[in-house]
């Protein structure tokens, strides 16, 4: 008895309820928290990716947030964010409407959309906005996030020289910010320019050692320049992280066979075949199995391989040429004589591309490259891209006629018979006005 008074023993039936009832508490307390504590682990590794200038290793954290707590704003604004960044502007606006919707700051929804208008190219229309908040002094992330996006929008829109003096404006205050690097990388590679391109991407990817892009990049570069190890280095780090990712399955047979390891380049392109490629990869791959194939003079197979590349990336000129060069050793001279011929137009095309390229950093106005550089990657099938070519040209001239020509064949082959027509009455030739009658 005088243990139970001393409040040893067992509990009484209200003290028992009492404990009980606390313990339910704690664990509904817990089970409340605890979706917000998982989903915030993930934000702040989407918040570091997106520091880091990583937006597109930010989206796997963004989405299992989302998954958690669909209904959290800071999740669906940083997905607007990390949407935005890599491009994908229309799950953007999805994104930034939901984020509207559960009430998330004005101010930043707002600044948000500025910065998609800027990165679709539209920088005139808000760059005066988006400088005033730098001048005002944003925090760096967010200066970032501009420098980016007008950047982007100037590329978008082919104002390369604007493009060129905004990186250059971003570099000289964070020298190895590596999204600035990245995209002066591409444009390096644009002009021709690989030695600098290998040293920017070598800079983006220290800062940013998971970026499988820039470490295919950089090893398909440094094939070109013939630095076999130092290349495989980037496609063997990339193949850790994905064993299936077949661009870098594709670079690693490139060096296997550099190096006479046929019997592991032969596996690696087996390999890279398996998955469901884009048509020009698909091609990629199999013109590099048929070059092995020419190389082990097994000839038909060689000849069957490269067929099928050339089907699939008739504007790969390196495919043509290796096709020609599997013809001519099968004794099928005027069928390599036709792909030799294709080869070396596509490689003068290219090789005016970067001319074109260059040029227009010292004539940015100049309306008759930028439908040339159109034309030629039109022709090549990149109808994206000329098509940016194309309007740009508009900015400068819009009376040009042969980009309304152009312009009217690219809407006709999408199939938009309106925009078609207009340009088709833009390109034509405006009649002479009619002489005067004479008296009689």
């Amino acid at each position: 008895m005088a243990l139970a008074a001393a409040g040893g023993g067992e509990p009484r039936p209200r003290r028992r309820w009492a404990l009980a009832a606390g313990g339910a508490l704690v664990l509904a307390v817990a089970a409340l928290g605890w979706p917000w504590v998982r989903a915030g682990h993930y934000l702040t590794a989407a918040r570091q990716f997106l520091e880091q200038g990583d937006p597109a290793a930010a989206l796997d954290p963004l989405q299992h947030a989302e998954e958690i707590q669909p209904n959290r704003a800071e999740v669906q604004y940083l997905l607007a964010v990390a949407r935005r960044r890599t491009g994908q502007l229309d799950r953007f606006q999805a994104h930034l409407a939901r984020a509207r919707e559960l009430g998330w700051s004005p101010k930043d929804l707002e600044r948000q959309e500025w910065l998609a208008v800027a990165q679709s190219g539209g920088v005139a229309t808000v760059q005066g906005r988006l400088m005033e908040l730098i001048e005002r002094g944003v925090a760096d992330d967010l200066a970032e996030e501009i420098y980016e996006a007008v950047a982007r929008g100037h590329l978008a829109a082919c104002r390369l020289r604007d493009a060129w003096l905004c990186l250059d404006m971003w570099l000289r205050w964070r020298p190895d910010a590596p999204q600035a690097r990245l995209m002066r990388a591409a444009l390096h590679e644009e002009m021709g320019e690989i030695d600098p391109a290998v040293a920017d991407y070598r800079t983006a990817i220290e800062g940013l050692p998971g970026h499988g892009g820039a470490r295919l990049r950089l090893g398909e570069l440094l094939v070109s320049q013939d630095r076999i190890g130092e290349a495989r280095e980037q496609f063997l780090a990339c193949l850790a992280v994905n064993p299936a990712d077949a661009d870098a399955l594709l670079g690693a047979a490139r060096c296997a066979r550099a190096s006479k390891e046929d019997r592991e380049a032969h596996r690696l392109l087996e390999e890279a075949l398996q998955g469901d490629l884009p048509a020009r990869r698909r091609a990629q791959v199999l013109a590099e199995l048929g070059g092995l194939l020419l190389d082990e003079n097994k000839v038909p197979e060689s000849i069957e391989a490269l067929t099928q590349a050339v089907a699939l990336a008739p504007a790969e000129g390196p495919i043509h040429h290796k096709l020609s060069l599997a013809l001519f050793r099968a004794g099928q001279a005027e069928r390599g004589e036709s792909h030799d011929r294709r080869a070396q137009q596509i490689r003068r095309e290219q090789e005016r591309l970067i001319t074109i390229r260059r040029l227009v950093l010292d004539k940015p106005r100049d309306a008759g490259l930028r439908c040339e550089a159109a034309a030629i990657l039109i022709g090549e099938g990149f109808m994206d891209d000329g098509l940016g070519w194309l309007l740009s040209a508009l900015e400068c001239d819009p009376r040009h006629r042969k980009t309304h020509e152009l312009l009217a064949d690219c809407y006709a082959q999408a199939g938009n018979p309106q925009l078609a027509a207009r340009h088709r009455l833009l390109a034509a030739p405006t009649p002479a006005p009619a002489l005067p009658a004479k008296p009689k």
